[in-house]
């Protein structure tokens, strides 16, 4: 049997693919620890929104598991969606999207984040989708900016 031009990295992917583990690995990790910091600094907000809720009509009935359960979710959305330039290049590089396909559709992306921001704060503040969706805004043109610059 002859030998192959690709050599295999040990868990099936190539050469050209292993260069790309440990960055992403960093990338994706600052990029998560950066959303728990957002979601963290941006949480204050619904909670006052739902203890301010009842104004003196309703029972409180919170309790720990309840309040811990909404903040780990909470903080996970926020870290998920800090993923978003690490999905978008990784798409860019297997080629499902490019940097004109992003540029082109730069308007409806933008308005379509807005409004993901506003469906996936919980609470009626006005500030949490303010916030996520400038982060989504940032992410966005971090990511068009990123797939520019590895040419994809």
């Amino acid at each position: 049997m002859g030998s192959s031009a690709v050599e295999l990295h040990p868990t099936g992917g190539n050469d050209h693919e292993k260069k790309y583990d440990l960055p992403a690995t960093f990338v994706g990790i600052g990029l998560f620890i950066s959303g728990l910091t957002v979601g963290f600094v941006t949480l204050r907000y619904p909670i006052n929104w739902l203890l301010s809720f009842d104004d003196g009509l309703f029972v409180q009935v919170i309790t720990a598991d309840n309040y811990f359960t909404f903040v780990a979710y909470f903080l996970l959305g926020f870290g998920i969606t800090f993923e978003l330039p690490l999905v978008l290049t990784s798409l860019a590089l297997v080629g499902l999207v490019s940097s004109k396909t992003l540029a082109a559709n730069r308007a409806k992306i933008v308005i379509g984040l807005w409004l993901i921001s506003c469906l996936v704060t919980p609470g009626a503040d006005p500030y949490s989708p303010v916030i996520v969706g400038v982060a989504f805004t940032v992410l966005y043109f971090v990511s068009e900016a990123l797939i520019r610059l590895i040419g994809r």
